[in-house]
């Protein structure tokens, strides 16, 4: 209700999104697939641009200035796939509208509150779970800031939500059927991915983090099977994801079997401009580093020469540059996990707090397991100014609740166990 009344009041459910990020590209996308069956954009289409009233010309000159061929219908392998398709089933049902995949944001967004609310109350009682609730809706502009675009961000965190209540089950011994709970993170896991390429870099490190975990809790006589599930798990996400990877295999002149878009943007992970912008992410296109290549030949080619030229530069700034390799990796980081106003400083600083206080707890141990993958995950990428923590918001407003009611409770005990002042 909050996240549906908060779009409602700024009049952002039905509206065109902004055309200056990403919104543009997903909304093309899923308009196209419901239409032509092409994963491509098409920014000249007219009844796409209809819908943006006053802003069609921007949207041609924007792109137009860039490659005049991309304005035209451009197949294309830059974004994972999960989203544009649910655009596209809204599209199907309802024609061209905005609405539907704001909805599916705010569901999203709603249903990981409901799961932090339970685990709240689980491991603090009602008092935390109220407390998180009021943050997560209220104190936080990042839930409902994503909850009303057209971005993958609230549906990331649903899934990363639902990974964590998995894991935290898994790590329960007396489970009697275990490998559902496998079978479940695997596809949750793959899921992942097909919205976000990022995850599948989380893929490993969460593997390793749990492998070790469960051979720390388990006596040297019975540690050796503990990775069989796991490689399951493994092998499971990378089955949800193989008829992206295959259809990038098949339509692609290389191996890139996860889109373009990595490679595309190598060069804005490892280079001097990006360490002097704190590891932010910048485009390389726009910046003109692609003005030359590719221009006589096909989108799909296209992509995969600016994916080389990308690559190439990354990889000559860290054969000649690579002593700053450890300080552009903590720049990333920080930029990544740094707070962007006070409502972010307050929650981060809790959510620590809570953490440290229940650090030998399961709980604990599977967020220090996400929050280490996603760091990993930024640092040998690149940042965007907190949009890859996001995922991460559930755990870290479970953590924030529990350190605000731990915080408070000890105030609270100190002040009944002060001694009183002589009379």
């Amino acid at each position: 209700m909050v996240f549906g009344g908060h779009t409602l009041l700024t009049g952002q459910l039905s509206g065109p999104p902004s055309i200056a990020d990403d919104q543009l590209a997903y909304d093309s996308l899923g308009w196209e697939i419901a239409n032509s069956g092409i994963y491509q954009t098409h920014y000249a289409s007219p009844a796409f641009l209809n819908a943006y009233g006053d802003a069609a010309d921007a949207i041609l000159d924007l792109h137009g200035s860039e490659n005049p061929k991309r304005v035209g219908p451009w197949p294309t392998a830059m974004r994972p796939p999960l989203y544009p398709y649910l655009l596209a089933l809204g599209n199907r049902m309802l024609g061209r509208q905005f609405m539907f995949g704001r909805l599916i944001n705010l569901a999203a967004a709603a249903l990981t509150c409901g799961i932090l609310a339970l685990l709240a109350d689980r491991f603090g009682g009602w008092p935390t779970a109220v407390v998180a609730v009021v943050q997560f809706c209220l104190v936080d502009v990042r839930t409902r800031m994503f909850a009303r675009t057209l971005l993958t961000e609230s549906l990331a965190m649903l899934a990363i939500a639902v990974l964590f209540w998995g894991l935290l089950s898994l790590m329960d011994r007396r489970r009697t059927r275990p490998y559902l709970g496998w079978i479940t993170a695997g596809i949750v896991l793959g899921v992942s991915a097909l919205l976000r390429s990022m995850f599948v870099l989380w893929i490993p490190v969460i593997a390793i983090g749990l492998w070790r975990r469960k051979r720390n809790s388990v006596g040297s006589g019975t540690a050796s099977g503990e990775w069989i599930p796991i490689a399951g798990m493994v092998l499971i996400a990378m089955l949800v994801l193989s008829p992206w990877m295959v259809r990038n295999l098949t339509v692609l002149d290389g191996f890139q079997p996860l889109g373009t878009q990595g490679a595309k943007d190598a060069v804005a992970g490892y280079s001097d401009r990006s360490l002097r912008g704190m590891g932010l992410w910048w485009d390389p296109r726009a910046a003109g580093l692609f003005d030359d290549v590719g221009t006589d030949l096909g989108s799909l080619e296209t992509e995969t020469q600016w994916g080389r030229t990308s690559v190439a530069l990354a990889k000559d700034w860290i054969v000649s540059d690579g002593y700053k390799l450890p300080v552009l990796a903590a720049a990333k980081v920080f930029s990544a996990w740094r707070p962007w106003n006070l409502g972010d400083l307050y929650v981060s600083a809790f959510a620590l707090m809570g953490w440290i206080a229940y650090r030998r707890t399961e709980h604990a141990n599977v967020a220090g397991i996400l929050w280490l993958a996603c760091t990993l995950g930024i640092a040998a990428t690149w940042s965007t100014a907190g949009r890859f923590t996001v995922p991460l918001l559930m755990p870290i407003h479970l953590f924030a609740s529990l350190g605000v009611v731990h915080c408070w409770r000890r105030c609270w005990q100190s002040t009944l166990h002060e001694p009183s002042a002589d009379v």
